[in-house]
């Protein structure tokens, strides 16, 4: 209890952007849409054209970046300024959070998060 001396409540913290798996089954990308209902997101950033029409279900703005790495960092950037998360469709096996501090927590199909 040395970190916490006045027994105050432990911040719970939610993610700063998610990254999900391009390339997903209608059944898949419902699940994932369920569980970011939660908190929604306020945009979604793509590197693939292909990937716009999924981006849509998510949030009603779309961003298209050049590569996968200019997208984190635009994620990343929107969500510490604006305070909401955002969503990355990329390269995750399915559903991966990232944290402010970088740290990373992924959902696999098959997990009982996100039932397929």
């Amino acid at each position: 209890m040395a970190d916490n001396p006045k027994n105050l409540p432990e911040l719970v913290l939610s993610p700063l952007f998610y990254v999900m798996a391009r390339g997903l089954d209608r059944k898949t990308i419902d699940a994932v849409e369920a569980a970011l209902s939660l908190t929604p997101c306020q945009a979604v950033i793509i590197t693939d054209l292909h990937d716009a029409e999924i981006a849509w279900i998510f949030a009603p703005m779309v961003m298209r970046a050049d590569s996968e790495l200019l997208a984190l960092s635009l994620a990343r950037e929107t969500a510490t300024r604006t305070g909401r998360p955002v969503l990355v469709i990329g390269k995750a096996e399915l559903l991966d959070a990232v944290y402010k501090d970088g740290h990373i927590e992924s959902v696999s199909k098959g997990e009982p998060a996100i039932v397929v």
